[in-house]
């Protein structure tokens, strides 16, 4: 839209001719597209004078969405490790005070928020394979859209050591613990270790991953008294975030 605010000098009333069409008193112009316009005003005593304006063609509406991990560039279609947090920052050429609508999926990822410009960085744990979209709007209901893919291997870091020596006296590797992620591994369902007769020497249920629980190893006891050295036999059921659930077996050395 344009207006003819005011007129300086000359003698009122004033009449309009919008590119060269015959005057009038209509001083607003809509729905103008791109391209050069001229405006001729006439006062009350024949007098003329003409303003002429371009109007452009605007930039169309863009957003693009980049992800980060550790502050490095993941491209689309990138892969991250299974338990990685990465950032989602969305570019567009629209300043953030102007947008009325920011609208990221999949929804469960994304977090409330408050303010439109603190929308366009958030961040996600994806445990799978996930296409994330970003859909913004200005004040002026220019839209742009754009979406990303992320790939997640699921790596399983579980450590179990094959030996543990609680009699060395140099108080390291004293108790027999398995040792995971703890943003990974959610708990240790059950922790079971057998003699070579089969008998339980140890069994521990529900208790979380090593370095969150040091307490709930094996020391070497069994029945008030601290077992020979020889090769025992565990099996470990072992729960992730994503409510999947792994055996481990092997065995461990007592030295």
């Amino acid at each position: 839209m344009i207006r003819v605010d005011s007129v300086e000098n000359g003698e009122g009333p004033f009449l309009f001719a919008f590119n060269n069409e015959i005057f009038g008193q209509q001083d607003v112009f809509r729905s103008l597209g791109p391209g050069t316009y001229t405006v001729l005003v006439q006062d009350a005593n024949f007098c003329k004078d003409s303003v002429s304006f371009t109007i452009t063609q605007p930039d169309p509406a863009s957003v693009q969405i980049v992800m980060y991990l550790d502050n490095q560039v993941i491209p689309d279609n990138g892969t991250i490790e299974w338990g990685d947090s990465i950032e989602l920052e969305a570019f567009t050429n629209f300043a953030p005070e102007l947008l009325t609508l920011v609208d990221w999926e999949p929804e469960g990822f994304i977090p409330n928020c408050d303010f439109r410009e603190n929308c366009l960085v958030i961040r996600a744990a994806p445990t799978g394979r996930t296409e994330f979209s970003i859909r913004i709007a200005n004040e002026n209901g220019c839209p742009a859209e754009d979406r990303t893919t992320i790939n997640v291997v699921k790596t399983r870091p579980v450590y179990i050591p094959s030996a543990f020596s609680p009699n060395d006296q140099n108080s390291i590797n004293d108790m027999f613990l398995i040792y995971a992620d703890p943003q990974i591994v959610t708990r240790v369902k059950s922790f079971l270790i057998f003699d070579r007769w089969g008998e339980t020497v140890f069994e521990n249920y529900s208790s979380p991953p090593s370095p969150l629980d040091n307490t709930r190893g094996w020391d070497e006891s069994f029945r008030g008294e601290f077992v020979n050295p020889a090769v025992f036999v565990y099996f470990a059921e072992v729960e992730f975030a994503d409510g999947t659930t792994e055996l481990y077996k092997g065995d461990v050395t007592v030295k």
